[in-house]
């Protein structure tokens, strides 16, 4: 090959990159404006290299927490309607200056009056709750649309995008997104190494949560150290793993920017507003379905699939099927998170449903795609590791019932 030929390819790389650079640049502006669920999806996306050119994630990857903050006067009123006169008695100082804005609220670094103790304050945007229903119609409009699709008919479209649509419009509700951060502080309140930072009860409002500053960290993935880096990463996902199958909590907005990583390696989880729950039966099923995943037994991963079905046609095949869902599994056991992808293993799954005439639960379906952003993430920090193989602790506990939270 000549010369010439390679920079004429090394020009054409370049100019490619530079378009598919302004194609993240004008889809992250476009995602920004229009806010909620679209905020969601652009931050799920951001972590998915491996669906998205890395040009276009890198665009995106800034609005996990980088989103055109509230103005001054708008952050005022919030503070001024959540503590009426007496905001200078509790809060010996308020820094004004967002550190973090996401797509519902944005964080405020404050100190208590009489404790200088530091806190964060997070505001919930006043225009969030009207975006997130619209949204949320507009979701479960596509979701019904899709399900009368030919070829999508046995796709549960309509009821998972139904289960999305109620926990994002929960993020609205810092009252619930309280309780789930209560119950994850609570399980892991024994894990030295992984914890939620505290909320101050009595402060938290409406529109305002207030709990202990997270100091000296950075987002999972950002130290110079890729020991530290990878280290941070098996905590985060044991952590999840345990609040998933231990509690039925799954943390469905975790990108890089809200696992933070302190300078002594230690992990503090944020951001309980986009969470689902499971059911204690939906959780035992789940668990025995990935343990059958992690074990290679096709089989038993079949036996649950159809178990947890919401309808199957007169045309099923068992015994057809269970040749289809051992295949599957059998291909995808024990690969590290550079070869295993969620998003291919629930692909192959569902053409495998369809074909069968097998509907699977809604709920089934929610619990595998809630694991979209921590699979997005770890392929980015820790391509290497084995992530079926970090659950297999917990979903043998889970699916023989038990927990292994500490007594």
């Amino acid at each position: 090959m000549s010369a010439a030929a390679v920079g004429g390819e090394g020009s054409k790389a370049r100019v490619r990159r530079l378009w598919l650079s302004s194609v993240g640049i004008s889809a992250a502006k476009l995602l920004e404006r229009r806010g909620g669920v679209s905020l969601k999806l652009a931050q799920v996306l951001s972590t998915r290299a491996d669906v998205l050119p890395p040009e276009v994630t890198e665009q995106l990857r800034r609005l996990q927490d980088a989103v055109r903050p509230m103005p001054l006067n708008e952050v005022e009123r919030i503070l001024a309607a959540a503590y009426p006169g007496c905001l200078s008695a509790l809060f010996e100082h308020i820094d004004l200056a967002p550190i973090a804005s996401g797509s519902v609220a944005q964080v405020h670094r404050a100190v208590l009056a009489g404790t200088h103790r530091l806190v964060v304050l997070k505001l919930r945007r006043r225009t969030i709750r009207s975006a997130l229903d619209r949204d949320v119609r507009l979701v479960r409009r596509v979701g019904h649309c899709l399900s009368s699709l030919p070829g999508f008919a046995d796709i549960p479209f309509r009821e998972a995008l139904d289960a999305a649509s109620e926990a994002l419009a929960n993020q609205a509700d810092f009252s619930q997104e309280a309780r789930h951060h209560r119950e994850a502080g609570a399980y892991l309140a024994g894990n030295p190494q992984v914890t939620v930072p505290n909320l101050v009860r009595p402060l938290c409002r409406t529109d305002v949560l207030v709990m202990d500053y997270v100091s000296q960290a950075t987002p999972l993935g950002s130290h110079a150290s890729d020991r530290v880096n990878r280290e941070a990463t098996v905590l985060t996902v044991r952590a999840l793993y345990g609040l998933l199958f231990d509690r039925g909590l799954i943390h469905c907005d975790l990108h890089p920017g809200n696992v933070l990583v302190r300078a002594d390696g230690t992990v503090a989880l944020i951001d309980f507003g986009y969470v689902a729950k499971l059911s204690p039966q939906v959780r035992q099923q789940f668990a025995e379905f990935f343990l059958s995943l992690v074990l290679g037994d096709g089989h038993g991963a079949a036996r649950i699939a159809i178990d947890m079905a919401s309808s199957r046609s007169p045309r099923f095949n068992e015994s057809a099927f269970n040749a289809e869902v051992r295949a599957l599994v059998e291909n995808n056991t024990r690969r590290v998170a550079c070869e295993f992808t969620i998003v291919g293993f629930v692909t192959a799954l569902f053409a495998i449903q369809r074909r069968h005439g097998l509907r699977a639960s809604p709920a089934f379906t929610g619990a595998i795609l809630g694991l979209l952003a921590l699979e997005g993430t770890v392929r980015r920090v820790c391509p290497g590791l084995d992530f079926q193989r970090e659950a297999l602790p917990f979903v043998i506990r889970a699916a023989n019932g038990g927990s292994l939270q500490t007594q």
